[in-house]
């Protein structure tokens, strides 16, 4: 995994805008615990209006998880991420927001 940037195409869905954005991503960390091709991992993009990130996770799959969350809105995913990739977060932010 590269610490540099992804250029993405994001199709914003119901409402938001209807147009595609262009935005890029800037690696933050992954998983430590995952093995290769498996990590979970914490991106920041370049938003200029707000400050997003982008998970990749796990997918939830099991049905009580599903049923607990309730109904997923289309172009939305439930996906599962570990503690420690949220950390990368607050190494990274935790100053800004004091």
């Amino acid at each position: 995994m590269t610490t540099g940037s992804a250029s993405l195409t994001i199709e914003k869905i119901s409402g938001v805008a209807e147009t595609e954005a262009s935005l890029r991503a800037h690696f933050l960390g992954k998983d430590p615990l995952s093995q290769e091709g498996q990590s979970p991992t914490l991106f920041a993009t370049d938003r200029t209006d707000r400050r997003t990130f982008i998970a990749q996770g796990w997918v939830v799959t099991d049905a009580q998880a599903l049923a607990d969350v309730g109904p997923v809105p289309r172009g939305e995913a439930i996906i599962e991420i570990p503690e420690d990739v949220l950390r990368f977060y607050t190494r990274e932010y935790a100053e800004d927001c004091r």
